[in-house]
């Protein structure tokens, strides 16, 4: 939660987004103005704790605009908040500087603004502003831009000084010419850990330094370890030094103080603990190395050199980064995850011994391994029980080892040596993490690149091997890319082809075709032949015409359209498709004279149903048409009903030919014909079912049929046919117990009985032939 304000008095768009950034990082909540009139509103009814203000935009003289804003209220309460004021540097010496120094001024920092400093200088101005809460009637305005703080403004301006001594978040010593300490406040207090009892009357140098080395215990140094400059208290001007003190560092300023004849008689020290500032400063520094370093590793990623080398080239700059203390030892792993080990790709620095013992880890043994198999980084400041692997002549050292992983695999892992007793560091960890992750998209780069390098490779021995033809071309039919089966199919060289049009490979009477194709697929982006595989005629190099299978592909890069086929000759399987084509020509003769001679045989014992069996077949035939059944089916058809009854000449010809009426015993002679029939047919290996027809031409389609009872879909859709066509005939022709009795009244028995007894399609699709006449028996 904000608890304090700030007012901004700036013209300037980008300068106020900055400062509205910068002090919302400290907590503070900005109020902007961009004018000095604007200014005062804000000011008096929001009574910020301290005010940000740039002359240039203030459209006020800046020493009327400081007096307004400094003035006590007619209660005697300051309303007034301290100063931040930016000055361009053109104007530091400026009657505008003059005007501003008027008022209550503490410091300044000069266009372009230095963040550091002004958070620096920020956070003074708004602890002064708690001290004007607690009733200060007067406090100095900052005028930020200098490079120290005049702290001369700060003892002149408060007329609280004691609150304002101990409250300040810098140090003060008043000190005497004598180097004697007057006067502390509560920074050094706190610094020091001492009561202002303990520290006062002391000299300057056992408060805050001690004596130097070699110096006589009975006479007073002239140079102290503090300051480190000679006579350094005898100075008439001010001056800066810096230093450690324990884990701190310090900034101090000595200011004299000049009586009449210009001699020093006392001094002030004002103490600047600027620890985090330097820690900043040098995190900044580490940064940007530390970025430097990952800008080059990503740089040699892009470099066509092995990854051996590109790993040994990123240790060589990490060892190179001055704020890292580490040796200039080390290596990277890399990880099989199949064997569960590390193998050692990458190294510098690293002794016989160690490339011997480490070349290769098993995951969980020595630090290394137990990185790959925690996948946490290990900090080992000396030589301890981790280090499974040792040697007689080994020194003293310590191991940063961070794992290298990409998602959820890990890749390897990066082990850096480092000094004995190392003192850990979360700025090198975070680095090192960092660079694990870049050294990941390195070794995945480079894995992607050997993995596309070796596909290329397959695909490049496939296409090459190949006895097809595989030829691509541009958009203007431009030969790109002829492989070797190309060159065995039409006899030209790639030399001889590739940049030339493929004009010379298509029969001249097909080449217009060919081309407006071309034409036509990019400008539509439609075509019939892409994806598929079809028939044509090619031309060699001797001019002889040959036929080709053809499958072409179609693709795009962001500029261009490119097609891609593989042609493959076919004139040896076009002359073996026309050898099997009369061989099955002549079986299919060969089986039809085997089948008639079966039927005449079933004839010749029943005259009386002479070409029954033909006329089955035919009308069969013609319903299966009807139905737009495959030539496959129709052949199956038309040769089981042409001996349908073939099981027929195992039942005595008195019985077939007799007129008068069958016994039972009879009939259940004449229904085992199509059992018979199948015995008969069942060994013959007929291209189609041929006996299974045979078998159920008398099933029904609600199972009433013989002689297995089975019913609907269970029938063969064959037999189905056979069945309706076998009932027609018998209606329509003579037998030897009744005379014919007509196509009509076969028409209605099957319209009568259909979807009980017939297949409910077949029975339609007989209809349909016979009442309109497309069908007549011979």
């Amino acid at each position: 939660m904000t608890y304090r304000t700030c007012l901004i008095v700036e013209s300037d768009e980008p300068l106020i987004q900055s400062l509205v950034s910068t002090l919302a990082e400290e907590g503070i909540e900005a109020l902007v103005a961009k004018g000095g009139r604007e200014a005062l509103d804000v000011f008096f009814s929001k009574t910020p704790s301290a005010v940000i203000i740039d002359v240039d935009s203030a459209g006020l003289d800046a020493g009327e605009l400081i007096e307004n804003l400094t003035t006590s209220s007619s209660d005697g309460m300051r309303s007034a908040a301290p100063l931040i004021i930016v000055l361009s540097e053109d104007k530091r010496g400026g009657k505008k500087l003059d005007d501003c120094t008027k008022g209550a001024v503490f410091s300044f920092i000069g266009k372009p603004v230095n963040v550091i400093k002004f958070k620096s200088v920020l956070r003074d101005a708004m602890n002064i502003s708690l001290i004007s809460k607690n009733g200060i009637n007067k406090v100095p305005v900052f005028f930020l831009g200098d490079e120290h703080y005049d702290s001369s403004h700060i003892l002149r301006d408060c007329s609280d000084l004691q609150m304002f001594f101990d409250t300040i978040p810098i140090g003060i010593l008043y000190i005497g010419k004598d180097m004697t300490v007057l006067k502390v406040n509560g920074f050094i207090e706190k610094l020091t850990g001492k009561t202002k009892a303990e520290l006062t009357a002391k000299r300057c140098y056992e408060v805050l330094g001690e004596k130097v080395d070699g110096q006589s215990k009975d006479k007073e140094p002239e140079v102290c370890s503090f300051c480190r400059k000679p006579h350094c208290l005898l100075t008439k001007s001010p001056s800066v030094v810096e230093r450690l003190f324990g884990e701190k560092h310090l900034k101090v300023t000595i200011i004299p103080k000049l009586d009449a004849d210009g001699e020093a008689t006392h001094y002030l020290e004002v103490i600047e603990d600027i620890t985090s500032l330097l820690e900043t400063e040098q995190k900044i520094v580490l940064n940007s190395q530390m970025q430097s370093v990952v800008d080059l590793i990503l740089q040699i990623s892009l470099e066509p050199i092995a990854l051996q080398e590109q790993l040994e080239r990123i240790l060589d700059f990490i060892f190179k980064i001055p704020k890292l203390a580490l040796e200039s030892k080390g290596c990277v792993f890399l990880a099989d995850e199949t064997s569960k080990k590390l193998r050692m790709k990458a190294q510098r620095g690293l002794s016989e011994p160690v490339l011997n013992l480490c070349n290769e880890l098993p995951y969980n043994r020595c630090i290394c391994g137990r990185v790959a198999q925690s996948r946490e980084a290990i900090y080992a400041p000396d030589i301890d029980e981790r280090h499974d692997i040792t040697f007689e002549s080994m020194q003293p050292h310590g191991h940063y080892c961070v794992p290298i992983i990409s998602g959820q695999k890990l890749l390897g892992v990066l082990n850096l040596f480092i000094g004995h007793n190392h003192k850990r560091d979360t700025d090198e960890e975070e680095f090192l993490a960092t660079v694990a992750n870049t050294i990941a998209n390195v070794i995945e780069r480079k894995n992607a690149e050997e993995f596309l390098r070796e596909q290329k490779e397959f695909l490049r021995s496939i296409v090459q091997s190949t006895q097809d033809a595989i030829i691509t071309i541009d958009s203007n039919g431009v030969i790109l890319f002829w492989n070797d089966g190309a060159e065995k199919t039409f006899g030209y060289k790639p030399g001889d082809v590739v940049g030339k049009t493929l004009d010379f490979v298509i029969p001249e009477r097909f080449r217009h075709r060919h081309n407006d194709g071309i034409k036509r697929v990019i400008t539509t982006g439609l075509s019939s032949v892409i994806g598929k595989t079809f028939e044509l005629t090619a031309i060699n190099i001797k001019g002889e015409e040959f036929p080709v299978e053809l499958s072409l592909a179609m693709w795009k890069n962001y500029k261009e359209t490119f097609f891609t086929g593989i042609l493959r000759d076919i004139s040896r399987r076009k002359s073996a498709q026309a050898e099997l084509h009369k061989s099955v020509e002549k079986l299919r003769k060969v089986i039809g004279g085997i089948i008639q001679t079966i039927a005449m045989t079933v004839e010749v014992r029943d005259p009386y149903t002479a070409g029954h069996q033909r006329r089955v077949a035919d009308l069969a035939r013609a319903i299966a048409t009807e139905m737009k059944l495959s030539e496959d089916t129709i052949d199956a058809i038309r040769m089981a009903g042409t001996i349908h009854d073939i099981g027929k000449i195992y039942v005595p010809a008195e019985i077939l030919s007799r007129p008068g009426k069958l016994s039972d015993i009879e009939f259940d002679l004449i229904k085992m014909h199509p059992e018979v029939g199948f015995d008969i047919l069942k060994t013959i290996e007929f291209p189609w079912p041929v006996a299974r027809i045979v078998l159920e031409h008398h099933e029904k389609w609600d199972g009433s049929g013989y002689p297995l009872g089975i019913k609907g879909n269970e029938i063969l859709l064959e037999a189905r046919i056979i069945c309706v066509a076998d009932v027609i005939e018998a209606i329509s022709f003579h037998r030897p117990y009744r005379p014919g009795l007509g196509i009509e009244r076969a028409i209605a028995e099957i319209k009568k009985a259909r979807g009980t007894l017939f297949d409910p399609d077949v029975v339609d699709a007989a209809v349909s032939l016979l009442t309109e006449g497309r069908f007549k028996f011979d």
